[in-house]
């Protein structure tokens, strides 16, 4: 059959998708952007995602604090081992960070929108949270103006991606950055490794590294009561 490529850079794909077995059958070359077949994936430091969210919350005053993830996903598990293991350094008593599991499945935007909710009727269990999905965050910003929760003066909300939207949003959502253009640059040239070398067995870079958040206005010193 006629390819209109020569290989591929595919962003966040599931190892267990089908198609990405039917690539490896018929030999086309691929390359994965963060989630993906380990030999064949531009990985991140997701365990330095989460330390530094939990640091730059804690730097705010924030003792209490949540962390929302896509369970099943590598990258957010790296990120909650991280988040945990910095408030362990921290000096965080153990039961300080929550784990928050939406009682309802669905989009990221939905389970924004029920994560609120459930705060609300917890009586406001913690005072940040860490999103590692920016559809959570936003979730939880649009929920609050229904319920007129001000951010950050009564929650703060920190998630990942230096993104137009994120930026954009009310209020503006401080972010760690993720160095997603570097990551496509890269993509894009073990691809054409893949294709001009010589060689049958060409080495991925070393996992990329993240070096800040972009404090915006939905993080904010905590208040005391």
């Amino acid at each position: 059959c006629r390819r209109n490529a020569d290989a591929a850079v595919i962003i966040r794909a599931k190892a267990e998708r089908k198609y990405l077995e039917n690539l490896q059958s018929n030999r086309f070359p691929f390359v994965c952007v963060y989630d993906g077949p380990p030999e064949n994936t531009i990985t991140l430091n997701d365990h330095l995602v989460g330390e530094l969210a939990l640091n730059h919350l804690v730097e705010l005053g924030h003792t209490r604090i949540a962390i929302a993830r896509n369970v099943g996903r590598r990258a957010s598990s790296g990120r909650f081992m991280g988040f945990v293991q910095a408030a362990a350094i921290r000096g965080l008593a153990a039961d300080a960070v929550t784990e928050v599991i939406p009682s309802k499945l669905g989009t990221g935007y939905e389970v924004g929108h029920e994560i609120l909710r459930e705060w609300i009727a917890q009586n406001r269990p913690w005072s940040a949270i860490f999103c590692t999905s920016d559809n959570v965050a936003t979730g939880i910003l649009s929920e609050a103006v229904q319920r007129g929760i001000q951010i950050p003066s009564e929650l703060s909300v920190l998630t990942c991606d230096d993104i137009v939207s994120n930026a954009e949003a009310a209020p503006p959502l401080s972010v760690v950055d993720i160095p997603n253009q570097q990551a496509g640059y890269l993509a894009a040239q073990h691809a054409w490794e893949i294709l001009t070398s010589d060689s049958s067995s060409i080495e991925l870079p070393a996992p990329l590294t993240v070096e800040h958040v972009i404090a915006r206005a939905s993080t904010a010193p905590l208040l005391q009561a």
